[in-house]
């Protein structure tokens, strides 16, 4: 590959990478449910899924090699169906926008003693006073795009899921509740946020020849990253060439848009070079959008790892921590709740804290990112490639993709010197 003008390469100086604090990662639970419709007490008609009978423990070893980057990203967040085979198989998503986990977990809990200890917020400003993980949600409330459902931008998702719980919080037959807003906001956080540190990573890896365009071209392919649903992190609203813009590629952008063409052409009839004065913009976006998808995850495993009863008053004190501060006055604010929390609320975690937890090692593993040589995935780890076995510098991302490049070769289709 040729060297990168100077407007393509990323601004690395503006990196600003958070490091996922990775410890073990707990079991979580997953259940059997049914698919139902409610109404809100304001008048929405929403779907939410109702657990029931006994659950399945799931364990870090059921989700496959980079899972993150296959099977989150095939998802389909439009339609029912891709969603509930999802959770069938791995269990439900919940959010970090608020706390979603200890959430879930405690309405599950709501029959330990003789009657119901679980009382669903009443409002969305209910969540924001009771709110414990601000910190992940913030880029989870607002979004530039005009194509984006405003719907689930905000705490919206988070009262249906409570409003789910309203509905069945004297039934015994039903275990848990969740609304799907929630779940669709949770698994789009997920599949952008981490496509794009993926992209991000490779682009730092190959910095002479890999640039803004082509991280932006990479995320925009739907079988790198799955298209459907909000583009949280991909947005800009301060650069005045990037505003109100998904993060794509100057030539993408301007097949795409009558409006940025129009403004193309005026900006070259008046002597600008158009293209490096995008590109060099969208590099500085896409650094940033990767600091706040970085910022996110992080933020998100300390939501789901986060228990207040263990946080003294001192720790609050030495931490200097503004965010812990507020997490742990807001829990003791349900200090009631929680003493009538399940007691295996610590054992168990949740799906988003292992696929958080999955990226995070292999983003501080040593191996290199690679592109793969058939479908062009960026990737490190070979997807069978067993525990405590590595396949050093395979061209490859799964096996499926060397067989399928094996048989265009023999076939003519490709040769050693296309690649």
């Amino acid at each position: 590959m040729n060297p990168l003008e100077c407007c393509e390469r990323l601004p690395l100086s503006l990196r600003k990478p958070t490091k996922l604090d990775i410890g073990a990662v707990r079991p979580w639970l997953r259940y059997d449910f049914d698919r139902l419709w409610g109404t809100s007490a304001d008048g929405e008609r929403f779907a939410y899924y109702a657990e029931r009978g006994e659950p399945i423990v799931m364990k870090f070893e059921h989700l496959e090699n980079e899972f993150f980057a296959n099977g989150l990203q095939k998802v389909n967040v439009n339609r029912a169906e891709s969603i509930v085979r999802f959770c069938e198989r791995y269990g439900f998503p919940v959010s970090s926008g608020y706390d979603g986990a200890q959430r879930l977990s405690l309405f599950r809990s709501r029959f330990k003693f003789l009657r119901t200890n679980f009382q669903p917020f009443r409002s969305e400003w209910d969540i924001l006073a009771n709110e414990n993980a601000s910190a992940a949600g913030a880029p989870l409330f607002s979004s530039a795009y005009s194509n984006d459902d405003k719907a689930l931008l905000g705490r919206r998702p988070y009262y249906l899921s409570e409003e789910a719980r309203r509905i069945h919080l004297n039934d015994r037959s039903v275990v848990g509740a969740i609304s799907e807003a929630e779940i669709i906001q949770t698994i789009r956080a997920l599949q952008v946020s981490t496509a794009l540190l993926a992209a991000i990573g490779y682009g730092v890896e190959n910095h002479a020849t890999w640039g803004a365009s082509d991280v932006a071209e990479y995320l925009c392919d739907r079988s790198h990253m799955a298209q459907n649903g909000v583009t949280f992190f991909l947005l800009s609203t301060d650069d005045a060439l990037l505003k109100d813009t998904r993060l794509m590629s100057y030539d993408t952008l301007i097949r795409k848009s009558p409006d940025f063409k129009s403004a193309v052409q005026q900006g070259e009839e008046a002597g600008f070079n158009t293209r490096a004065g995008y590109t060099s913009s969208l590099g500085t976006g896409l650094i940033l959008a990767s600091n706040t998808a970085n910022a996110y995850l992080a933020d998100s495993l300390l939501s789901y790892r986060f228990d207040a009863n263990a946080v003294t008053d001192v720790m609050v004190e030495k931490s200097g921590n503004a965010i812990l501060a507020m997490w742990a006055q807001a829990q003791k604010k349900t200090e009631h709740i929680l003493t009538c929390r399940a007691e295996d609320h610590a054992q168990y975690g949740c799906l988003p804290e292992a696929i958080i937890s999955q990226f995070g090692l292999l983003y501080d593993d040593p191996a290199e990112w690679r592109i793969c040589d058939n479908c062009g995935r960026i990737f490190k780890k070979y997807r069978e490639e067993k525990p405590g076995k590595v396949i050093q510098k395979t061209r490859f991302c799964k096996r499926s993709c060397a067989n399928s490049y094996s048989k265009k070769k023999s076939q003519g289709l490709i040769t050693e010197q296309s690649v």
